[in-house]
């Protein structure tokens, strides 16, 4: 196996098995250590789950402030904010396509059904919509990019791949909608995943999954 190869190759077994370590090794051990003070299963697994993300997001920096900072040097403009909200509407609009092919009630997932029957702001409105895409961004587009591209030197399509179809299987829920919505969140990662290598603004990702998140449990919780 050629250096360069096996390089790739190293960097992509160590992606996953960090991967691996930070949701079911660490995010487990919150778990229980949340919940052995007393915590809510609920907010202990909402807790654990953003931690393990963040966790994955710094130990693929390899917890370098200046890394991460320079995948931060460029700003939150007026430019940046307005793609975002370019962004959310062909999210939407990816949505929509899949829910038409796919799924063939309106009944509203069960991920997003048990986020809108918290009924608290910490559930329902700060960690999906401001936390989440925060932590999700970071890890899955920004730190897998650094390592994957800057770093392994792959192709950038390959990024692209690799970077949807981890976020979409880590959103995989049990149900009839599961597949769906893997196929959703995969497509919406590798949407994201481009505009943040032509732009390399990881805001606008941010911003549109706000957005997104946003919108989706307001209409969630009308419905």
């Amino acid at each position: 196996m050629k250096p360069e190869r096996k390089n790739k190759f190293g960097h992509l077994i160590y992606i996953i098995a960090l991967l691996f370590s930070s949701i079911f090794v660490f995010g487990v051990g919150v778990v229980w250590a949340l919940q052995t003070m007393g915590v809510s299963p609920t907010i202990s697994g909402t807790l654990s789950s953003q931690m393990s993300i963040i966790i994955y997001g710094l130990a693929l920096f390899n917890f370098n402030k200046d890394v991460i900072i320079d995948r931060l040097k460029n700003k939150l403009t007026f430019e940046a904010f307005w793609n975002g909200i370019k962004l959310t509407i062909i999210v939407l609009i990816i949505n929509i396509i899949i829910s038409t092919l796919f799924i063939q009630s309106s009944e509203v997932p069960e991920q997003t059904q048990s986020i809108v029957e918290r009924n608290s702001f910490l559930m329902t409105f700060l960690f999906p919509v401001i936390v989440a895409p925060i932590a999700e961004e970071l890890a899955f587009r920004a730190s897998l990019k650094y390592v994957l591209v800057d770093k392994a030197c792959w192709k950038p399509w390959t990024y692209i791949i690799l970077s949807s179809v981890i976020f979409g299987l880590l959103h995989w829920s049990p149900g009839t909608m599961g597949l769906a919505h893997v196929l959703l969140t995969g497509l919406m990662g590798a949407t994201y995943s481009i505009v943040y290598l032509k732009t390399d603004n990881i805001y606008t990702p941010i911003v549109s999954h706000m957005l997104y998140n946003g919108l989706v449990i307001t209409v969630a919780s009308l419905v």
